[in-house]
Formats: structure tokens, C-alpha cells, sequence
């Protein structure tokens, strides 16, 4: 008769006895020896069985604890971030209607080609040609940093120095991986700055607000109800902690009584608010939970996460905030828009043909989002030295940086010129470009392949200098109009090439070149310009070649490693500079002091 081994599941609400091979001595007759006898399940499940059940995935619906997270964590989490995301959003519009989309800028915007055709004497979108820009954009832009410093400063000043606003804000792939957050009270600067970095202007996507605030939401939810076996307090009050666990698991409190401990499913809570602060961003709020699922990488084999029971929490989640936020906006922030509708007439005819197209296109994205990748490097490393130099001259002007520092509040006005000054050169490139990337989709053809073309480097430029120098926000929705710019580009100078292959796949496949969310981005381009399942299979297949080239052939590995040598190299020869420095002073000192004989 054999042992038994249970097998259990994250929320311990199921174990399965499992048979091992007998170890238990037999007699000469194949009787049970009595010294070999033990305890066993009442059932058994032999190893085919198992395997069988193990594909379903544990049951998690049965225990209690899972309920109470859809309930009390992923239903008030959708509800307070589709709120946060609707303010959030009105916010960041408000400063643009009240600044650069004035009505020109709009009417341009949301031009047809109908009105293109009629308005032939005035051509209604002169505004988005080369260095039609507003040289005001340069003040606004200024100002915009100026804004965010400010922020930033008085943030520090009226907060304890654990809390302060860091140099290097964590982006949305940090809070997905770490799911933690260390400060729970950051989000609140960080999306008051992410919204004037949006609304007046700045290249960069309101993903990283949204995300790091879904991250502190969760963290503070799993802190917060830690009321139920204060096994954390028990450890810290004596060392003596069984019997103080006993007591308080046999008396608990009435307020214990009522309230979930969620302490030991923290994970399980931040991604309740991720998929909750994703699900009003895309046209569909299951890319949110799909997005995490890519990025987390948090689902194999021995994790403690279910990866069903993940999916019906984020995703419920997300859908809560989907529908109250489309309930009272009526869309999500990244809108649909559609290519011209000629486009569409090709639906049907996608071959294979049309999937080497797909291919070709996705290693020259995978080209395009590894020289984004390099420009946002530099603008980092541009950055860097303005922070430095700024925080030096407030060191001799007796400031301490660590309350107040010049390179934290002039840093960002420094890029904000850059940027104005890009946005002259092309307006198209204002704020996220979310809004933009409609206009170069369906009308980017009568601005003309070299307009889209220049638009495509120096939205990189604006990322690069909007990041590097202060600006808080994410690279998605920049990368998207980068992509879109660089389909047009290539339809409008390749006529084999249909707008229906070119735009859909290079728009995703620029990001997916360092971003590993393939299944993602190809379902966001099918939402976005509403194609069906033949006109996503080149998608799908661009966003393959394009990851594969960046990172399956280890490029991005090889840039990542070369910045390292450089920052290693650059450290090291500091360091001996320093040392030489202070060899110097030592060598002068001691020629100063008078030579009394041997020590």
C-alpha cells in the first residue's frame, strides 16, 4: 500500500493525494509487513488522473478567500480607479483644449478627405506641415516643466525624505513585475505631473500614472486589512509568538471578525488594481489583464499565482472599471479610429503574400524601436548631466538637494524648450499622440512621406527629452504614433505594400521590438482600427519578426550591456579621479606639517 503526497494549491482550498511508488517492506507472501503500516487518504488518485485535473487548473471558486477578493478587492479597486482614470483623463484634456488643441488644431485634426477635396483653395491642414508650428509651443512647454518642478519640489518639501519624489520615477513594467510599491503615497504627484506632462504638451503616455497608482491601491488594499491574525504584529511585539497567535486566532476581534486579511495574497491584490487601472486605457479591457499576464511573468510552474484565478480577478477587475468609465465618458482614452475606408475593400484577399509583407515590415519596425530605444538612451544620459549640473550649482549655493534640488525643478524646463522647439519643427508631435495617430492614419497622405517621416524621428526626440529630462509619463502611446507614421510612410513609398498591411502592423510592431507583449499589441491593433481575424494575421506575424530581431537575436541585450560598460568605465575613472584627488591633498598636508622625526 502506498504513501501519499499532497499537492497544494496557492489558495490551499484543494490537495490532491497522490500516489508515490510503495516503499512500505512486504512479506515473502506480498502481505504488509505490520512495522510498514501508515495512515492514507480515503481517496486516491493515481498519477493519470492528476495529470488530467492539473489542466483544468485548481478550484479556485470554492474557497471563501476568493470572494472576498472579488468583492472587497477587485470591485472597489474598478470602481476608485475608473474615477481616478475619468479625473485623470479630464484633467490632461482641460489643459489641452485650454492651450495647444486650440480650434484650428482640432479642425485639422478631425479632417476629412470630403473637406480635403472641397477646401481647395486653403488647404485646411497646412498647420501639421514642416516648421508650421506655433513658437508659443516653446513657452508652454517651458512652462509645462516649470509645472512639473514645482510639483515635484513642493512635494519633497512638505513630506518626510522616505517619501520624496525620487529621480528615477518606476515605469509600468516595474509595478507589473514587483507588484509592490514601495511608497503607496507617490501616485498622487506623480499623476497631478503626469497630466500637465500630457496636457501641455510632452511626448509621453498616461500609462505609467494610471499603472503606479493601480500598484499603491493594491499594496495599501493588502497592508490595510491586515486585521484578522496579526501574525506580523505577534512576531514583532515578543519573541515568544506561538502562544500569542493561539490566543488571537481562538479570540479574535469583532473588527476581525468582519474584515479579509489579505496579507498573505498581496500579489493577487496589486494585480486587482493594475487590471483595474489598465481597463478604461485600451478600446478593450481585457488587453489590461492581457498585458499583465505578458509582462508579470509571474505564471509557471511552482509559482504560488493560479493563473485562472488571476484572470477571473484582474479581469473582473478590469471590466468593473471599463464599464464605469465608459458609462460616463462614453470611450476609453485610446480611441478607435479606422484607415481610409478604401482600405477596407481588401479585407478578403490577404495571402501569403501579404504575410511576408507582414514579416519584411516587422524586422524594419524591430530596426525603427531599437533606434528609439538608443534616442531614449541618450536623452536619459542628456538628462542625467542637466540634473547634475543644476544640483552642483545648487550645492554651492548652499541648497540641499535632498529637499531642494535646482536639477529636480529646472531640469524639466530644460526639455520642455527641447521639446517646444521640436513641436515647432512638427506640430503632429504634441502630447502623447494618441489624437495624432488618428490623423496619420487616415489622412497621412496628403501630408506626404517625408512630413510622416520627419514626424516618426522627432516624436522619438520628444520621448527621448520628455523622459530623460523630468517629465513623468510612459513611452506606449508615443511608440504607437511612431508606428503608425512609419506604416504610412512605407504605403505611401512602396504601391505593392496595401495601407491594410502597412499601418496595422508597423503601428504594434515598433513597440513590441523591446516591449514582450506580442499577443497584446496584436489584438490592440485589431481594436483599434477594427479589422477582422484575416487582417491581423500579418499583424501578428510582424510583431513575431519584429520582437525576434530586437531581442531574440540579443540586440537589445547588447545595448543594454554596452551603456553598462560605459556607466562602469565613466564610474571607475571618477572614482580614480576622486582618489588621485584625494592622494593629492594628503601629499600637500603632509608637506605642510613640520617633520618632528619618525611617528
Amino acid at each position: 500500500m502506498s504513501n501519499s503526497v499532497e499537492v497544494q494549491f496557492r489558495d490551499e482550498s484543494m490537495s490532491l493525494p497522490l500516489e508515490e511508488e510503495s516503499t512500505t517492506p512486504h512479506d515473502s507472501n506480498g502481505g504488509i509487513s505490520v512495522g510498514g503500516s501508515s495512515k492514507h487518504k480515503e481517496e486516491t488518485m493515481d498519477e493519470e488522473e492528476r495529470q488530467f485535473l492539473s489542466v483544468f487548473g485548481s478550484a479556485y471558486a470554492t474557497n471563501a478567500q476568493f470572494w472576498k477578493g472579488i468583492f472587497i478587492s477587485c470591485l472597489p479597486q474598478g470602481i476608485l480607479m475608473a474615477l481616478i482614470a475619468l479625473a485623470f483623463f479630464n484633467l490632461y484634456t482641460a489643459l489641452a483644449n485650454a492651450t495647444w488643441l486650440t480650434a484650428e488644431y482640432h479642425h485639422a485634426l478631425h479632417a476629412t478627405s470630403a473637406s480635403l477635396e472641397e477646401d481647395s483653395e486653403e488647404d485646411s491642414i497646412y498647420m501639421f506641415r514642416l516648421g508650421n508650428g506655433e513658437w508659443w509651443y516653446v513657452g508652454l512647454l517651458a512652462g509645462a516643466g516649470l509645472a512639473v518642478g514645482l510639483v515635484k519640489t513642493i512635494w519633497n518639501l512638505l513630506v518626510p525624505e522616505r517619501h520624496a519624489f525620487p529621480r528615477k520615477v518606476p515605469g509600468f513594467l516595474d509595478d507589473i513585475r514587483g507588484l509592490h510599491a514601495d511608497n503607496v503615497f507617490l501616485p498622487l504627484p506623480m499623476l497631478i505631473c503626469s497630466a500637465v506632462s500630457i496636457g501641455l504638451g510632452a511626448s509621453v503616455g498616461p500609462e505609467a500614472g494610471l499603472g503606479a497608482t493601480g500598484t499603491a491601491l493594491g499594496t495599501i488594499l493588502s497592508k490595510r486589512w491586515r486585521l484578522g491574525k496579526h501574525q506580523a504584529v505577534a512576531f514583532q511585539r515578543n519573541g515568544d509568538s506561538e502562544n500569542l497567535n493561539h490566543e488571537q486566532e481562538e479570540n479574535p476581534s469583532c473588527l476581525s471578525k468582519l474584515l479579509p486579511d489579505f496579507s498573505q495574497d498581496e500579489k493577487l491584490v496589486v494585480l486587482d488594481g493594475i487590471g483595474a487601472a489598465f481597463g478604461a486605457l485600451f478600446p478593450a479591457q481585457y488587453l489590461g489583464p492581457m498585458l499583465a499576464f505578458e509582462l508579470g511573468h509571474h505564471w509557471f510552474p511552482g509559482s504560488e499565482l493560479s493563473a485562472m484565478e488571476t484572470l477571473a480577478r484582474t479581469g473582473f477587475s478590469a471590466s468593473i472599471a471599463f464599464i464605469v468609465f465608459t458609462s460616463i465618458q462614453n470611450f476609453t482614452i485610446l480611441k478607435e479610429t479606422k484607415l481610409p475606408a478604401a482600405a477596407y475593400d481588401f479585407l478578403p484577399d490577404i495571402d501569403a503574400i501579404n504575410m511576408f509583407e507582414g514579416g519584411v515590415l516587422g524586422i524594419v519596425s524591430g530596426f525603427v524601436g531599437a533606434a528609439g530605444l538608443v534616442i531614449l538612451g541618450l536623452g536619459q544620459v542628456l538628462g542625467n548631466l542637466t540634473h547634475d549640473a543644476f544640483d552642483r550649482v545648487g550645492g554651492t549655493l548652499g541648497l540641499d538637494k535632498r529637499r531642494i534640488s535646482l536639477g529636480l525643478l529646472l531640469t524639466p524646463v530644460v526639455g520642455g524648450i527641447l521639446v517646444g522647439l521640436l513641436c515647432v519643427l512638427s506640430p503632429l508631435c504634441l502630447s502623447d499622440g494618441a489624437d495624432q495617430m488618428g490623423f496619420v492614419i487616415s489622412l497621412g497622405r496628403a501630408l506626404g512621406a517625408g512630413t510622416i517621416a520627419v514626424a516618426a524621428v522627432v516624436k522619438f526626440l520628444c520621448l527621448a527629452f520628455s523622459i530623460g529630462f523630468g517629465f513623468v509619463g510612459g513611452p506606449i502611446f508615443p511608440f504607437l504614433f511612431t508606428g503608425a507614421c512609419v506604416g504610412t510612410v512605407a504605403s505611401l513609398l512602396i504601391d505593392g505594400i496595401p495601407v491594410l498591411v502597412a499601418v496595422p502592423a508597423c503601428m504594434v510592431a515598433v513597440p513590441c521590438a523591446c516591449i514582450p507583449a506580442i499577443f497584446t499589441f496584436t489584438t490592440l491593433s485589431s481594436m483599434i482600427l477594427v479589422l477582422g481575424g484575416a487582417a491581423t494575421s500579418p499583424v501578428f506575424f510582424a510583431c513575431i519578426c519584429s520582437y525576434t530581431t530586437v531581442c531574440g537575436c540579443g540586440v537589445l541585450h547588447k545595448l543594454f550591456e554596452r551603456s553598462r560598460r560605459a556607466s562602469s568605465k565613466k564610474g571607475t575613472n571618477e572614482n580614480g579621479a576622486q582618489a588621485d584627488l584625494m592622494v593629492e591633498k594628503e601629499e600637500g598636508a603632509n608637506a605642510c606639517q613640520p617633520n618632528d622625526g619618525p611617528a
